[in-house]
């Protein structure tokens, strides 16, 4: 199953429900998406690259190894050099338990303009 950040709520619905009853499913998701999809509890992460921060690795890992019996489990696919280091650099500094700091944006209005159209999204549909 591939899925971007445009499904519609209903798409979107389809392809939870999906992936919830299948087992030996393979979902292909972008970071947008995967911040809006719940897709229950994956045996594997596999991240192209590895993520811009330590954060963003602790949330796609956490999305693994939920079930009794089951550990966490991420592969770095690593395209180049670069990318290896950045992996390698991502991984050190989790190990060590270092995470950024949260710094809210000072005026988020992009979220709130992000919501409001998720709102009337929902309101057309439900």
């Amino acid at each position: 199953m591939t899925c971007s950040g445009s499904l519609s709520v209903e798409e979107r619905r389809r392809a939870e429900e999906a992936f919830a009853q299948e087992r030996d499913c393979v979902i292909v998701a972008t970071s947008t998406l995967e911040l809006g999809i719940d897709v229950g509890d994956l045996d594997r992460v596999i991240q192209i690259g590895a993520p811009r921060s330590v954060a963003a690795f602790l949330q796609r890992i956490g999305r693994t190894g939920r079930r009794p019996g089951s550990v966490r489990n991420c592969l770095f696919l690593a395209l180049d050099g670069d990318a290896l280091l950045h992996a390698a650099g991502l991984l050190n500094l989790w190990q060590e338990g270092w995470v950024e700091a949260i710094v809210p944006p000072p005026e988020p209005r992009h979220i709130v303009a992000q919501q409001m159209l998720a709102l009337r999204r929902a309101c057309r549909t439900g």
